[in-house]
């Protein structure tokens, strides 16, 4: 049978195949075992795909994980925290090393990992090399890293022990090794990209290896120094970066004071209240400026510290369209809660739905919108499609922005009913 490439750009590619590594997020799973079967027979399968084939090509293998990650493995239920997989299309030349973005169950990414940006850990220490200049990446960065470094498969071979055999024993050259992720994975990425290029004698004996970034949606992963020594390897031509975000995401603003500062007026042209005032910049603005301080307090021998946090360039920025049909969506859902409302709080529905209205559109920005600035809807489509056929019966794949709204609200918006709040507030004025 003859082996095609697919139709997707090699960029579309990689990041289609990124998209898989995150099959276990948002699901609750009774047991490890069985969310780790189920991320296997989901990538069997996407790799097995026609659809998925005629996409990125039909020689794909797996060669090491998906491998998942749990900070307490014995809880019941069990969520995945950190995940990664390594492919190989041998028609291609091509490696592509996938890690998985935030997933919004996981307190640990969260607090460990997301939000873990008050403290650095300088570059020198990660890889064990002397000079000065390397600068540093975020605790959280280290942490995620370090988690990924000791991931072990089912053979307890960790990543770049099976990637040195699989090359060995299929005498693979002049191949490229692209690294990965969105979200979380997008700050993991360029920081596990540049590790493996200073370590490649621990997985490429030949030397012939090349290592590449492909990093999307994705906040700083270290200070200006670090951003600085990642550039200088870009400019001699010793590692490629391909980095990519969405105008209208709020996440690749993190952490940088500047872009920080961006985020509580991002859709203040579509967001507003009837007196045109934005009321999301007051609500916003205080837990922007929340999150800010979280990268802000650092001290060094009792001085203060500034905002160290840059973003690796060059970025290339993808010019996002606000999302119309999920605003649209929330104010109708909410539309009627002033009427079941004490007296008292009647006056802060308008500032409570534009507060929903922002976080619904910031779960749409930074997931769904990606697939179509992308290009790469009918392979997402069809995984979506392989995910739920997949998934046990007992189990619920919570959706994207009912979780985001959730996380800072509170307040589940498939259970809101507006006909029957109308109805309660008809009852109430009788």
């Amino acid at each position: 049978m003859t082996e095609t490439t697919g139709s997707y750009t090699k960029e579309q590619k990689i990041y289609t195949i990124s998209c898989v590594i995150n099959s276990a997020s948002r699901i609750q799973f009774s047991a490890i075992e069985s969310m780790q079967n189920f991320i296997s027979k989901v990538t069997d399968d996407f790799l097995a795909n026609e659809t998925i084939k005629g996409c990125i090509g039909s020689d794909w293998e797996r060669v090491w994980g998906p491998i998942i990650y749990c900070e307490n493995p014995t809880s019941v239920p069990v969520h995945a925290d950190n995940t990664m997989g390594v492919f190989y299309s041998d028609s291609q030349k091509l490696f592509v090393v996938a890690i998985a973005g935030t997933n919004r169950l996981s307190m640990f990414d969260w607090s460990e990992e997301n939000l873990a940006v008050g403290e650095l850990v300088p570059w020198k220490h990660v890889t064990d090399k002397k000079l000065p200049i390397l600068g540093s990446i975020s605790k959280g960065t280290h942490t995620g890293l370090t988690t990924l470094l000791g991931l072990k498969d089912e053979n307890q071979d960790l990543m770049f022990d099976s990637l040195k055999s699989y090359i060995e024993e299929k005498e693979i050259s002049e191949a490229e090794v692209a690294v990965t992720g969105a979200s979380l994975g997008g700050a993991l990425a360029p920081a596990l990209a540049l590790y493996m290029l200073e370590k490649r004698s621990e997985w490429d004996t030949t030397g012939s290896i090349s290592v590449s970034t492909y990093a999307l949606a994705g906040p700083t992963c270290g200070g200006d120094k670090f951003a600085e020594y990642y550039e200088s390897k870009i400019q001699k031509g010793e590692i490629t970066y391909v980095s990519k975000y969405n105008s209208l995401d709020v996440v690749p603003k993190a952490w940088n004071k500047e872009t920080l500062g961006t985020i509580p007026t991002i859709y203040a042209s579509h967001i507003k209240s009837p007196d045109d005032a934005n009321p999301q910049e007051t609500v916003m603005g205080t837990l922007v400026t929340g999150l800010a301080l979280k990268a802000l307090p650092i001290k060094l021998a009792g001085i203060p510290w500034k905002n160290p946090y840059r973003h690796i360039e060059p970025r290339d920025e993808l010019t996002g369209t606000f999302d119309t049909e999920t605003d649209d969506n929330v104010k109708k859902k909410l539309e009627q809660i002033h009427r079941v409302l004490p007296e008292s709080l009647k006056g802060y529905s308008n500032y409570f739905i534009n507060l929903v209205r922002f976080v619904a559109q910031v779960g749409s920005q930074h997931g769904l919108q990606y697939v179509n600035l992308l290009g790469i809807k009918d392979a997402l489509l069809k995984y979506k499609e392989i995910v739920d056929e997949n998934k046990p019966e007992d189990v619920i794949i919570h959706e994207e922005i009912d979780l985001a709204v959730k996380e800072v609200t509170g307040i589940d918006l498939s259970t809101i009913d507006p006909e029957a709040m109308a109805k309660a507030g008809d009852s109430a004025s009788d």
